[in-house]
Formats: C-alpha cells, sequence, structure tokens
C-alpha cells in the first residue's frame, strides 16, 4: 500500500524517525499510543487541480449532430471513442460526469460476456452480479475501476498523461488512504477498498510501473491476511479471479513471476508446474465439427500432436477424432514434414478469409501458423515472421463473433489471443489480445480454470526456454 505522505502527529512531536505506515505506524504501535496523520493537503491539491482541467475540458466540448466530440483546443481524450448514445439507468457514488455511461459499458463489456444462461460458478456471473453492485455503491472501488478502465483504453491508443485517468486513480488512492486511515479494525475493512487497490496494482503492472505496483501488492495482499479471508476473496470469488488474471498478465506482459499467487495457495501454481497446453485443453472441449471444418481441426490436432507435453496423472491426453477427410494438399506426404501442415493452414486461413468470411477459422490458422512455428523450428514468439501473422490474427479477432466463441469453443479463443500476445511486439497490442481473452476466462467453470492456469505456464516455459 502507499504510505502516508507525512510522519504521524506523534513521531513529529517527539521527533522520531516515522516509516509513514497506514493506518498506524510502527512506532506508535510499539508505544501503544494512538497514530494521528495530517490530511495530505499537496494530495488534495493535485486532485482539485485535475478536476478543474476536466471542467474546463467539458465546456470547451462541442458535439456535433452526428454525435462526434471535437475540442477547441484539439486536446484529446480516448473515452472520446467510445460510443456516446449509452445510458444507464443507475446512480453513482460519486457526482456524475457526461463519461461515466460510456466508461463503464466500456469495462463492464470487456469484463463480462453477453450470453445467458451463465452458470452461477462462472466468474463471469460474479462479475455481473456482486462485482458491478460493488463498485456502484463505493466512491474508492468505483474510482479504481474507472481507473482501469481508463488506464486501459489509453494503453491500446497510445495515449499519456489522460486527465480522466490521472483523476481517477488519484481519487482512488485518495479514498483508499482516508478509509484505512480511520479503521478501528481490519475485520471493519470494505472488500471495496480491496478491490481499489487491486485496480490500482493491475494498471501499474500493465504500465511497467514496477515499484508503484510491489506497494500496491504488498498492501493488498496485507490487508486479505489480515482480514482472514480466504482463496476465494471477494465479492463472492471474483477479486480472487482477477487478482489471478492479473498475475498471469504481468508474466505475460512484462516477462515475470506471479507476485499475488497467495490467492489461489491451496492450488498448484501455474507457472511452476506446467501440465497441459492451452491448445491440448482448447481441443478437447471444442465441438467437433460445428465450430471449425474437419480438416482445420485435424491440422489442430497435428500441430498439438507436435509438441512434447507434460501432462499429470489427472489429466489424459485429448483423444484423435475420428475423421476420414484428410485436407488434399497433405495426401501422400511425410509426416512430421514443416509444410505438410504449414501449406494446409495457409489453404485453410485463405479459403476461411477470402471466400467464406469465417473469420474464428482464419484465427485459428493463423494461431495455428505461429504456434507450429515456433514448436517445429525453435523459433522465439517475438519474431518478425510471427509479428506480421499476430497483426493479422488481431485484426481477425476484431471480427470475429464473440459470443459464438464464448458459446461453443472459449479455450480456442483463449488459446489463439494468447499465442497473438506472445508473438506481439506492441505492448499495447499485447493488452488488446489479453482483454479479448479475459470475457472467455471468465465463462469457464472452476476445474476448467484450473486447466486454463496450467496452459498459460506451458506458454510461459516454452517462451522462456526459447529466449534462452
Amino acid at each position: 500500500m502507499l504510505q502516508a505522505a507525512q510522519a504521524c502527529h506523534a513521531c513529529r512531536d517527539r521527533k522520531k524517525r516515522c516509516d509513514k505506515a497506514l493506518p498506524e505506524c510502527s512506532e506508535c504501535r510499539r508505544r501503544d499510543v494512538q497514530c494521528q496523520y495530517s490530511q495530505k493537503v499537496e494530495e488534495r491539491g493535485m486532485v482539485e487541480s485535475l478536476e478543474q482541467k476536466l471542467m474546463s475540458l467539458e465546456r470547451s466540448m462541442r458535439v456535433t449532430e452526428r454525435g462526434t466530440v471535437n475540442t477547441d483546443k484539439q486536446q484529446h481524450l480516448p473515452v472520446f471513442q467510445l460510443e456516446r448514445d449509452i445510458q444507464y439507468q443507475v446512480s453513482y457514488p460519486v457526482s456524475k460526469r457526461w463519461y461515466f455511461p460510456m466508461l463503464l459499458h466500456y469495462r463492464f463489456h470487456s469484463m463480462v460476456p453477453t450470453i445467458k444462461n451463465l452458470s452461477p460458478e462462472s466468474a463471469a456471473y460474479k462479475l455481473r452480479t456482486s462485482w458491478v453492485t460493488g463498485y456502484l455503491n463505493n466512491p474508492a472501488m468505483f474510482h479504481g475501476i474507472l481507473y482501469a478502465a481508463s488506464a486501459n483504453l489509453d494503453l491500446i491508443n497510445g495515449e499519456h498523461d489522460n486527465p480522466v485517468t490521472s483523476f481517477h486513480r488519484a481519487e482512488a488512492i485518495r479514498l483508499v488512504q482516508e478509509t484505512i486511515s480511520v479503521l478501528q479494525s481490519y475485520d471493519d475493512l470494505p472488500l471495496a477498498v480491496l478491490a481499489a487497490t487491486w485496480a490500482l496494482a493491475h494498471v501499474a503492472r500493465l504500465n511497467g510501473s514496477t515499484s508503484e505496483a510491489h506497494l500496491h501488492e504488498v498492501g493488498l495482499a496485507q490487508m486479505i491476511r489480515l482480514k482472514g479471508l480466504d482463496p476465494d476473496v471477494g465479492f463472492g470469488g471474483a477479486l480472487s479471479f482477477l487478482i489471478m488474471l492479473s498475475d498471469i498478465w504481468n508474466a505475460v506482459i512484462n516477462e515475470e513471476d506471479a507476485t499475488l499467487e497467495f490467492v489461489n495457495e491451496r492450488q498448484s501454481p501455474y507457472i511452476a508446474q506446467p501440465r497441459r497446453s492451452l491448445l491440448s485443453n482448447a481441443l478437447q472441449y471444442a465441438p467437433a465439427g460445428e465450430l471449425l471444418s474437419k480438416d482445420i481441426m485435424l491440422l489442430l490436432h497435428m500441430v498439438d500432436d507436435s509438441q512434447d507435453k507434460c501432462y499429470t496423472n489427472d489429466m489424459t491426453v485429448a483423444e484423435e477424432p475420428s475423421y476420414t477427410s484428410v485436407p488434399v494438399s497433405t495426401q501422400n506426404q511425410p509426416p512430421n514434414d514443416h509444410e505438410y501442415i504449414i501449406t494446409p493452414l495457409l489453404q485453410a486461413e485463405s479459403l476461411a478469409s477470402h471466400q467464406r468470411e469465417d473469420y474464428i477459422s482464419e484465427c485459428c490458422c493463423l494461431a495455428a501458423i505461429i504456434y507450429y512455428q515456433v514448436l517445429s523450428t525453435n523459433t522465439p514468439f517475438l519474431s518478425p515472421k510471427n509479428e506480421s501473422i499476430a497483426n493479422q490474427l488481431f485484426i481477425s479477432l476484431q471480427h470475429s463473433d464473440m459470443e459464438v466463441w464464448m458459446e461453443k469453443a472459449p479455450e480456442l479463443h483463449i488459446w489463439a489471443c494468447y499465442v497473438g500476445a506472445f508473438a506481439s511486439v506492441n505492448r499495447g497490442q499485447r493488452v488488446s489480445f489479453l482483454a479479448r481473452s479475459k470475457t472467455s476466462v471468465a465463462v469457464l467453470s472452476p476445474d476448467r480454470i484450473l486447466r486454463f492456469q496450467d496452459g498459460v505456464g506451458h506458454l510461459l516455459c516454452l517462451s522462456r526456454s526459447l529466449r534462452q
């Protein structure tokens, strides 16, 4: 957690060194006296300055009849790119601003799938219910969620110094600190404060601010332990799900090990002992013949068989499909040959793209090409050839139908997104790939979440071994 900006009153009066810890410093705790901090005038001034800047921007906006947005000073906020006709019949825990509905709409649909009949055990159901209720009723969590949404758009769009992002970050920090400073017991600590702290840590990791992220993560870990929460922490387990995803995103984007894995301490670490690839999981659950053609499914199985898998006793290899048709271009070819798989994949991708406009098949073929090139030639994910294919994959994923992915083959969608993320040089594109996969991960059942973690560990180990 962030420390207080100034020493407490007791330490200043006694001219003692204060570690500025919240809710009380170690010196006051040792002496068993009340620890009080002054209100941070400089932080409040920063917030007021940001508010004035936002109000100035809002006054300067001119909305045309078509709904496009211009500003007198040509200043640009990434949230302006969102639709402007969204109306939520909700009340906010803070004073309303014009962009709240749009930013919440983006955040909601980037985290919560729109499919019906969600399982109450899935993270998606918890994010749609208790999580939404939480941030619409607590100011600290509300600012934290909007900060995460705006910062995510900044990263995707390459924006910097966005006043919307800065304002919500400052407010989230201020409200978290104020809440902690008046606590009598950690039992009284609202779960929404933990959620706001997670948002601060998550964005810091995405932005590569390691020191700031570490402060928030240490504070979050301490609050969870002192509050005595079990691994399924917060809002029916929604917070633990998001913490798990933050760890994975940090490992993929920043190539760092997990930092908040204590939340899943009863489970096997997903990085330490990878057991099964994402593609193996995807092929086990993908409905044969419904989403992809038999030829493409066969090619994906061939790609999967080309790797050395790691298994545990409770996980078996997916059975080979009983397909009789084989792509014409692969007949009478020697097995395990590079062109025996790559050429048919390129043909299938071209057919899906230009003749059928089958974006889901195109995505699977492009991801398989990247994946097989990595496996068969020991080419690192980050290579010029893979990068160009990843750019194509990114465009195809944007055009594909998310609801079809989630209803029929969420694991295939996750695999394609993560392969694209590993092969992307651009940081914003990596984040975009991972953000697209979030809703598919959220619809998985708890046992399939564990296999997802194993699959990510498999990819991480593969990527690291090729870089060494």
